[in-house]
């Protein structure tokens, strides 16, 4: 037995990735997706559920990052991402912002405190809004206690 989707089509796309090190402490990182695709049904009359399935993909990405040290026993890290609509079913696209600070309190001993999803209390990634799981705004707190060798 053998299972073909019958779609057939072009995908074409750019992906790009910077870092910079602006000083010392100060780390400043990017990168982009874009991506485009062009299916169709090779029966002659679409499929558009197999269609829509391979072609849900948001056509931009884009990330942003900071990461900060705050001499030697504090860090700061930022960061912004975007990611374009979905086509089907229909989803938004989103930015969000996540930020961490962390604090060394020994040396053996690191707390930190992460929060995800600064600008909304909540966005879907992907399915019908209706049905779809909501990434909702976290906050996280981390203790990190390393043993000395």
């Amino acid at each position: 037995m053998t299972l073909v989707n019958q779609i057939e089509g072009s995908v074409s796309g750019l992906e790009g990735w910077a870092s910079w090190q602006v000083t010392e402490p100060w780390r400043l990182g990017a990168g982009i997706v874009q991506l485009g695709k062009h299916l169709g049904s090779t029966r002659g009359t679409p499929d558009p559920a197999g269609v829509a399935n391979l072609g849900n993909d948001p056509r931009r990405q884009w990330q942003l990052r900071s990461s900060l040290n705050l001499g030697r026993r504090g860090a700061l890290d930022v960061m912004v991402r975007h990611v374009d609509a979905l086509p089907t079913p229909v989803v938004e696209g989103y930015t969000a912002v996540d930020a961490r600070f962390a604090f060394k309190v020994t040396p053996a001993l690191e707390l930190s405190v992460l929060a995800q999803n600064l600008l909304d209390r909540r966005h879907v990634e992907f399915n019908a809004v209706n049905v779809a799981s909501q990434i909702e705004r976290h906050v996280f707190v981390k203790a990190t206690w390393q043993l000395e060798r």
